[in-house]
């Protein structure tokens, strides 16, 4: 576990991240592990490794919440997160426009940006 190491000389600045990825690469210890079980049972892989999903999933975080830490000294991350919020939104809504439009939903008025003249054959 060489990352215990550099989290011992760390800068004083940076020990914090350093920390998480330390936790994080002794949760993610039984991964070669799982390696070995996928290759002895013939690149299949093997069932669920049970309590260790969480055990990946929580490192996982570990290394995104190290990323975030190490970044907010030069980033604002709530403004980075506005930002991915608005991009997100707009990808949603124009997703919906055009996506919404082909799965048939049949029943709904729909909003026409050149709607049809009215069919004077057509009773009201």
């Amino acid at each position: 576990m060489v990352v215990w190491v550099a989290y011992r000389r760390a800068p004083a600045d940076l020990r914090r991240p350093v920390l998480y990825c330390a936790w994080a690469s002794t949760l993610c210890s039984p991964a070669p592990r799982l390696v070995r079980l996928f290759l002895a049972n013939g690149s299949e892989i093997p069932a669920s490794p049970g309590i260790w999903d969480g055990c990946f999933v929580l490192a996982r975080l570990l290394l995104i919440v190290a990323v975030v830490v190490a970044m907010r000294s030069f980033v604002s991350v709530r403004l980075a997160t506005l930002d991915a919020v608005v991009i997100v939104a707009a990808g949603v809504a124009l997703g919906a426009a055009f996506v919404g439009h082909g799965l048939g939903w049949r029943g709904q008025r729909r909003l026409a940006l050149h709607p049809e003249p009215p069919d004077p054959q057509r009773r009201r």
